[in-house]
């Protein structure tokens, strides 16, 4: 029995929640031929302790936990994925009107607390919103009355702006939001508690999510990937519909042979319609069993 090779990057996905098209596996293997960046100890060591301190913080309800709560982000953007002041900016600061989106009724305002911005061409490129711990990103049961939850808020902020990625932060829950203009939106979502668990969770997100990662060559950024992944899956889709209506005719074809060798007694009481399904289901189930070791 042949046995086939399994990614290493799989591992990490199947750590991380992902809901929508996320990069491929062969893109991973691309970029990342070698494996996933490396990060020091000191590093590792310096954001378990702030972890730590954050999450007693959180759990008993601590006074300095706003103080705590803002450190502990910052420590992450800063210290893991190596943004500076120069990149990592307050909305607050910014010389043009800060970006929000509102409600039909005015009630509600979205908008980033940082912005990831380019330090030459001062280019937006990431929307980072920060909100109180244990808070939901996927719920639409906020309490301002707006339906939308904050991870479709960021996707409309972004697309309003013309800005691919967002990140949506309650402190343990890290979202990257994909939201591409004319295309389906995506989302992953990272704990920081499987970063010290699975340490390779660690890993993936800071080569992901980094500061060269951002900055890099035009082809090599996360935005850049995204969209070459999607396409990948668009046309493993096209193709992949082409063949199961090629496949389900031949199999059709030969099956309507076998019948008139046996004087049309095989399928004397099937319906053309139920032997075309039945056949497209056995032909999808071959397809998926495919696509998904993609």
């Amino acid at each position: 029995m042949i046995k086939r090779k399994v990614s290493p990057h799989s591992e990490w996905l199947s750590l991380i929640e992902t809901s929508g098209p996320f990069l491929t596996l062969s893109m991973l293997e691309q970029v990342f031929p070698q494996g996933l960046e490396t990060i020091e100890t000191s590093t590792r060591q310096q954001l378990r302790a702030a972890y730590d301190e954050w999450r007693e913080a959180v759990d008993q309800n601590d006074d300095l936990l706003p103080e705590l709560h803002k450190e502990w982000v910052r420590l992450v953007l800063s210290v893991l994925l190596e943004y500076d002041s120069d990149s990592l900016v307050p909305a607050t600061e910014l010389h043009d009107a800060k970006p929000k989106v509102k409600s039909h009724d005015n009630s509600a305002v979205f908008s980033p607390d940082l912005i990831i911005i380019s330090p030459t061409s001062r280019e937006h490129r990431v929307f980072i919103a920060i909100v109180a711990p244990d808070t939901q990103l996927s719920s639409a049961k906020q309490q301002d009355g707006w339906p939308l939850s904050l991870q479709e808020r960021m996707t409309l902020l972004c697309r309003t702006y013309n800005i691919s990625l967002g990140v949506l932060t309650d402190g343990e829950r890290w979202m990257l939001v994909n939201a591409p203009i004319g295309s389906t939106s995506s989302q992953a979502t990272w704990y920081a508690r499987l970063w010290f668990q699975e340490p390779i969770t660690l890993k993936a997100f800071q080569s992901l999510l980094g500061v060269r990662r951002c900055f890099g060559p035009s082809q090599d950024t996360l935005e850049s990937l995204l969209d070459e992944s999607l396409k990948h899956n668009e046309d493993v889709t096209e193709t992949l519909g082409d063949q199961v209506k090629r496949a389900v005719e031949v199999l059709v074809q030969c099956l309507d042979k076998a019948d008139q060798d046996r004087n049309r007694e095989l399928l004397h009481d099937i319906r053309p319609s139920e032997l075309y399904e039945a056949g497209l289901t056995v032909m999808m189930r071959f397809a998926f069993t495919g696509i998904s070791n993609i």
